[in-house]
């Protein structure tokens, strides 16, 4: 928020106190792009706090009964629903463990091992299919495609 050095002046004019001239406040007012929208909340919020007060007086006969009140719901713990996160939790903290003793049993993940080709084709026109095995057993296939555009 922006500030103008007359906000002060401005909130002891609202609130009745004595201020500069009074004119001098209400001239600064229509003027001050900060001061005015301030003004307006001002008001805004003093009508708010105006019409959410309720005043109710206790009688010295109501006095131990309006403190026996306050002591029940100081002392009384708020009712909480952890249950359902417990149960959450519970769940999560199995699945989490089930998934670790599977990836120990199991010896971890397992490498893929090479494939043998026993056929191979291609329907492109003037293509040619070509393969053979790496030393480690690795199958290996070539589509050899003479310099035109496959399409």
């Amino acid at each position: 928020m922006s500030k103008c050095r007359w906000m002060e002046q401005v909130e002891r004019w609202f609130d009745g106190e004595e201020t500069r001239e009074r004119g001098d406040i209400e001239k600064h007012l229509a003027l001050c792009p900060h001061c005015a929208p301030y003004l307006r909340g001002l008001r805004t919020l003093r009508e708010g706090v105006r019409l959410v007060s309720h005043r109710e007086e206790i009688q010295d006969a109501q006095f131990p009964a309006f403190m026996h009140g306050i002591r029940e719901r100081l002392e009384t713990a708020p009712h909480r629903s952890t249950g359902m996160w417990a149960v959450v939790s519970l769940v999560t903290a199995s699945i989490i463990v089930a998934s670790a003793t599977l990836l120990i049993m199991t010896g971890g993940p397992q490498s893929v091992k090479a494939t043998v080709v026993e056929s191979y084709s291609t329907d492109l026109e003037g293509a040619t299919v070509d393969t053979y095995s790496t030393e480690d057993g690795t199958a290996v296939v070539w589509v050899n495609v003479t310099g035109k555009d496959i399409q």
